[in-house]
């Protein structure tokens, strides 16, 4: 191998010397530039490439949104007659106001996200959407419809106390503008 070859493989290593090794694979360094930077770079480009196919998922609000992001326990549920899922969205608000009530925001919106998302959420009907990504094409929104008055009252007093709770939650956490959507969809119950 030349002296030349030598000095074009050191470079193409980008390996320093005289640097110690970095604390974490994200402070590494490809060709001179941090790899967390690399990254930041290819999430943009992804971001701004799927933009296109999730203009309407993008205009719902947060706490919508994350209706499409459950486990499956959330999504059997969701399947379940009226009864069961009244239970089920009465438990996952009881464990939101337990969790607002000692600070965790994080997890009471959660589950006051999960509550309302018993009666109405969006779906993606794409098995492999977490690789793809989302696509407004596959998305449906799903909404209980009641069986009677009974439900009806039921499942709004429930949603409104559920988009107040979770507008107080992202008011806590400085997201006004999501903190305001929840109290227009509380409104418009």
């Amino acid at each position: 191998m030349s002296e030349a070859d030598e000095r074009a493989a050191a470079k193409a290593r980008s390996i320093d010397e005289n640097e110690p090794p970095p604390a974490s694979p994200m402070d590494a360094k490809i060709n001179g530039t941090p790899f967390s930077e690399l990254m930041n770079q290819a999430v943009k480009l992804k971001s701004s490439q799927t933009a296109i196919d999730r203009r309407k998922f993008d205009s719902w609000p947060k706490f919508y949104q994350n209706s499409v992001y459950v486990k499956e326990d959330i999504q059997e549920a969701r399947l379940k007659p009226f009864a069961e899922r009244i239970v089920s969205a009465r438990a996952h608000k009881t464990t939101a106001d337990a969790a607002f009530r000692e600070g965790n925001l994080m997890e009471a919106s959660l589950n006051y996200e999960y509550a309302l998302g018993m009666f109405k959420h969006a779906r993606n009907t794409d098995p492999n959407w977490r690789k793809k990504g989302i696509d407004d094409a596959v998305l449906v929104e799903v909404e209980y419809q009641p069986a009677n008055g009974a439900e009806r009252a039921q499942i709004a007093a429930l949603s409104l106390s559920c988009y107040l709770n979770v507008s107080r939650c992202y008011f806590k956490s400085a997201e006004f503008l999501t903190a305001r959507q929840a109290c227009d969809a509380a409104l418009a119950i």
